[in-house]
């Protein structure tokens, strides 16, 4: 084909996608509009306010309540207006329920505590002591992190702060070194973050690829990411005359799991290849490879509720910086 031939298909192709893409945007465009915050007078007298947020996955109406205690309505993408004041007392008993869990948790340690004195690993079977120093240079921070590694040294990661607050973690077998220039408790704790899901990347696909090839299940990708509220997620894809090829996603957090859960945390996954719901089928299946999985269900809560405050979700940042192993 001629290339100006080839131009002008590539042009045609080009509008043709413009137009579907605003007739569908038209077709699908909310015709009513929703307000972005509710408040909620509660059963004990408290007054909450709650951001309300459109889900494509959601199916069902759910009131939450996060780490901090914000409050989110979430309403399925579709949900028409007309029908929010009908549904608002069950939405109201919604937040009064997550409201008394909430505050029938257990406090959680706050913020300003102190650093773990070691991070145990034992999906991998690894303990490292936390030591901390202070350096008052950035460009001496700066220096170490480009200087060659030390014999012990199994890898290093700069991580950057607010009002050049930097943190330098220098990996050995048995020992992670913060080097900080400023004395910054939260920028730590994202260094230690940072730090657990750059291992939990290595690990984690690993483990979780093991058990899929043993139980003779079909994986086309495993990512690790920073979910915010639960250990893991995933998708299907079924191709023709195959079986379903999965992309699993797992919470980092998941390395410091027994390995008993985090064995049947992936297996929790791996089963939904099979059946994309919560079904007796789903069940059934699973309890072939986790035959105690009502525990291990509730044994996963209990560990998520009572997380150490430096792993928090709202600690540490979306993506983790650049981190240079030894070679």
């Amino acid at each position: 084909m001629p290339r100006r031939i080839r131009l002008y298909t590539a042009h045609s192709l080009c509008q043709i996608f413009c137009v579907m893409k605003n007739i569908f945007a038209r077709l699908f465009a909310r015709k009513d509009v929703l307000p972005s915050t509710l408040e909620f007078t509660l059963s004990d007298g408290t007054v909450l306010t709650a951001a309300v947020r459109l889900s494509y996955r959601a199916r069902r109406i759910s009131s939450q309540l996060d780490s901090r205690g914000k409050a989110t309505l979430v309403l399925p993408a579709h949900f028409p207006a007309s029908l929010l004041q009908s549904y608002m007392p069950d939405i109201q008993a919604g937040f009064d329920l997550v409201w008394k869990k909430y505050h029938s948790r257990p406090s959680p340690q706050p913020l300003e505590s102190s650093l773990p004195e070691s991070i145990v690993l034992p999906a991998i079977n690894e303990t490292f002591r936390i030591k901390v120093e202070t350096k008052t240079e950035i460009a001496a921070l700066q220096n170490l992190a480009h200087a060659p590694k030390g014999p012990n040294v199994v890898g290093r990661l700069l991580v950057y702060g607010s009002q050049n607050q930097n943190v330098l973690v220098l990996e050995s077998p048995d020992e992670l070194l913060l080097q900080q220039s400023n004395d910054n408790l939260c920028l730590c704790a994202r260094s230690l973050q940072c730090w657990c899901r750059i291992k939990a990347t290595y690990h984690l696909p690993l483990h979780l690829e093991r058990l899929a090839a043993k139980g003779g299940f079909a994986l086309n990708n495993v990512s690790v990411r920073d979910q915010r509220s639960r250990w893991g997620s995933c998708s299907r894809k079924t191709a023709q005359n195959a079986s379903p090829a999965g992309n699993i996603n797992l919470n980092w957090r998941a390395l410091l799991l027994p390995v008993p859960l985090l064995d049947h945390l992936c297996w929790h996954e791996l089963c939904h290849l099979l059946h994309m719901n919560h079904s007796p089928e789903y069940h059934k299946a699973l309890a072939r490879f986790s035959p105690n999985q009502a525990e291990l269900e509730k044994a996963l809560s209990r560990v998520w509720r009572n997380l150490p405050w430096w792993t928090l979700p709202e600690n540490g940042p979306a993506t983790p910086p650049r981190y240079e192993p030894s070679r």
